[in-house]
């Protein structure tokens, strides 16, 4: 059961049961990405809740790389409501990570994805923009090609006239005006 103050001084307090048998389904229920998952640990880093498939409720998760985080986060400013994002762990073992501290209780809500898996739409948009690029930029030479011969064509044709008249041979209408 947890009870919270409304207002500063308290004006009423808000309680709310929860069951972490609960919290451990809805947490199953929720996707982060493709694989990612979310889990509930303690201050001591504890595992309150998760997905069964990839967290064991009561187990030590303090090994985990974005637990480590939550917990200095959790021993520094227990009360404070705090977010936060980014890339944890080395090697295989690096994640994407979001975490929340949830202050009544002291605990923080972790939810993490498989760096490689977190990037793979944003690694997958970067092709398909560079592709796009490339496309358009084959499009522009071929473009600019027809419409440069279109315009150089009828120069040459003058070039032509003017060298010919530079070597005097006239044609037969300009010689006739002459």
């Amino acid at each position: 059961t947890f009870v919270f103050p409304l207002g500063d001084p308290a004006r009423g307090y808000v309680a709310a049961e929860l069951s972490l048998a609960t919290l451990g389904r809805a947490l199953e229920a929720e996707h982060v990405g493709s694989t990612g998952f979310a889990y509930v640990v303690d201050a001591a880093g504890r595992l309150l809740a998760g997905p069964p498939q990839h967290v064991q409720a009561g187990q030590d998760g303090s090994g985990r790389p974005a637990v480590a985080p939550a917990l200095k986060m959790l021993k520094g400013s227990p009360e404070r409501e705090v977010t936060w994002v980014g890339n944890f762990g080395e090697g295989e073992g690096r994640v994407v990570a979001a975490s929340a501290i949830i202050p009544g209780p002291g605990w923080a809500v972790v939810s993490e994805q498989p760096l490689d898996a977190a990037y793979t739409q944003v690694h997958l948009m970067q092709r398909r923009i560079g592709l796009g690029l490339l496309a358009a930029t084959g499009v522009a030479l071929l473009l600019a090609l027809v419409f440069s011969r279109g315009l150089t064509r009828p120069l040459k044709g003058f070039t032509r006239g003017a060298l010919e008249i530079a070597r005097e041979h006239l044609p037969e209408h300009v010689a006739e005006i002459l």
